[in-house]
């Protein structure tokens, strides 16, 4: 410590130049908070006016307390880090014991696992083996019955398939009907009412003969508006087209292929030459 400068401070205060405030920081500042703690009453007492030592023990009273916050402050926010430590510790032991518990179950589970699959295989194992030494009359009984499952199972299948046929069929036949209602409502409407027995005789083909009567009309380009879209519905290449004059250039075709021609795709029925060509005679689509 300054000897020089804490006398001087000493002077200072006895002769009131310096406030006893003053003279607490200076002195704390010459010879550090931990020390002055002890010092202060030792400085106290020593002063020889009673005024002086009444004023300067009313600072150190102050700094008591506000050492005694300080200190209490500290102390708390230690206890403070010690719980936190103590709730890391304790959470990283029950994580460890969670832990060592989830490996337990999953090495039982694995076991358990194992020998499931163990037992499974034994048994699969055994029933080989007593199907292989059981009675040839048996296994001729169990492969009929297995026979007669399987050709069950087929006609079931056979019946859905036919059925999904049928159904697939009636709704062709709704679509060709309901367009030919719409051809008729435009062509001539006194033939909507007869939709269902025209195409009863002619089947999907009647557009194709519908083509050829009305081959050279406007008609024709209506028969070709109503199909559009409409799968299964082949049709000559519309008048004026490059397909159409390839069609028209091409050869007659051969008795054969003519006969070939008068069959329905969809019914397999043969079909009244006289409705092929609007040039035969006889009765035709109207």
């Amino acid at each position: 410590m300054a000897f020089g400068e804490f006398k001087s401070l000493s002077s200072q205060f006895r002769f009131s130049k310096i406030s006893a405030k003053d003279y607490y920081v200076g002195v704390e500042r010459l010879v550090g908070i931990d020390s002055s703690e002890k010092l202060m009453p030792l400085l106290c007492a020593a002063l020889p006016v009673e005024e002086k030592r009444v004023e300067f023990g009313k600072i150190i009273a102050i700094a008591e307390k506000i050492r005694a916050r300080r200190r209490a402050a500290a102390a708390a926010e230690e206890a403070k880090r010690a719980e936190e430590r103590a709730a890391a510790r304790a959470a990283a032991e029950a994580q460890a014991q969670a832990d060592a518990q989830r490996r337990t179950a999953e090495a039982e589970a694995k076991r358990a696992a194992e020998a499931e699959a163990a037992a499974k295989r034994a048994a699969a194992e055994q029933q080989r083996n007593e199907q292989a030494a059981e009675d040839p009359l048996v296994a001729k009984r169990r492969a009929e019955a297995e026979a007669a499952v399987a050709a069950r199972d087929a006609e079931l299948q056979r019946q859905r398939q036919a059925q999904e046929a049928a159904r697939r069929a009636e709704e062709e036949a709704a679509e060709h009907k309901l367009r030919l209602r719409k051809f008729y409502s435009i062509v001539n409407e006194s033939k909507v009412s007869e939709v269902d027995n025209i195409f009863a005789k002619h089947g999907p083909a009647v557009w194709g003969k519908l083509v050829r009567k009305y081959g050279g009309t406007k008609h024709v380009d209506t028969v070709y508006q109503v199909t559009q879209g409409m799968p299964n519905v082949v049709l000559p290449p519309r008048p004026g087209t490059a397909g159409a004059a390839d069609t028209a250039a091409a050869p007659a075709p051969t008795v054969e292929e003519a006969k070939a021609a008068t069959v329905t795709p969809s019914t397999g029925n043969a079909i009244d030459p006289a409705l092929e060509s609007h040039h035969h005679e006889g009765p035709r689509v109207r």
